[in-house]
C-alpha cells in the first residue's frame, strides 16, 4: 500500500508537468554569429528565444511601409531536416492547412511561435486530446534549429533563415536493445 501510494504521488508530482518554457542553451550561427540571438537589418529587426516547445521571436518592421510575414512558405530544420511549421493561433487540427499571411505595419511587432506542424498530436483516452510535443527529446544533447521565415516587402519577396546551435548539456543516452526496452 505504501509503494503504491509513493508510486501514485510521484506520478501526480512529475508524470504531469510540461516541459520547460526557459530559453536554451542556443548562439545564433546564421546570417551572423551570435549568443545575443538577435538580427536587425534595414528592414526588420528580430529577437529569438529558442525553448522546449519552438522558437519563441518578435519581429519588427522597421521599413516605412507594411511588410508580410508568408506562414505557408516558413519552414522549421532540424538537424539538416526541413519540417512544415506552425504558429501560435493555429488550431491543432488545423496544422497541415493553409496559413494566412500575417501583416505587420510600419513599426509595429509581431510576437510568435513557431514549431514543426507534425510535433501536434493527438493523444486518446480519458485524458486525451491535442498537445504539443518537444522540439527535442529526452535522449538528444541539441543540434542545429534552422527557421526560414519569408517576408514579403512591396513586391519583393526576401527569405530570412536563421540558424541556431542550441546544446543542453545533456548527457543521457538511448538505451540499448540488450537493456530490453
Amino acid at each position: 500500500m505504501k509503494t503504491l501510494l509513493i508510486f501514485l504521488l510521484s506520478i501526480a508530482i512529475f508524470g504531469c508537468m510540461a516541459p520547460p518554457t526557459d530559453s536554451l542553451n542556443a548562439t545564433m550561427t546564421k546570417p551572423i554569429q551570435s549568443g545575443k540571438l538577435l538580427y536587425e537589418d534595414s528592414e526588420v529587426g528580430v529577437v529569438f528565444k529558442i525553448t522546449y516547445n519552438g522558437v519563441n521571436f518578435i519581429l519588427k518592421n522597421k521599413s516605412s511601409r507594411p511588410i508580410r510575414l508568408i506562414w505557408d512558405d516558413v519552414s522549421f530544420v532540424k538537424n539538416g531536416e526541413t519540417k512544415k511549421s506552425m504558429h501560435k493561433g493555429v488550431k491543432y487540427i488545423d496544422a497541415k492547412k493553409t496559413q494566412v499571411p500575417t501583416m505587420i505595419p510600419p513599426d509595429a511587432i509581431l510576437d510568435e511561435l513557431i514549431f514543426p506542424s507534425e510535433n501536434a498530436r493527438y493523444v486518446s483516452g480519458q485524458y486525451g486530446g491535442w498537445v504539443s510535443m518537444p522540439i527535442f527529446t529526452r535522449y538528444e544533447n541539441g543540434g542545429m534549429i534552422g527557421v526560414l521565415l519569408p517576408i514579403e516587402v512591396g513586391e519583393a519577396v526576401r527569405d530570412y533563415y536563421f540558424t541556431f546551435d542550441v546544446n543542453l548539456g545533456r548527457v543521457k543516452s538511448r538505451p540499448s536493445d540488450s537493456e530490453g526496452y
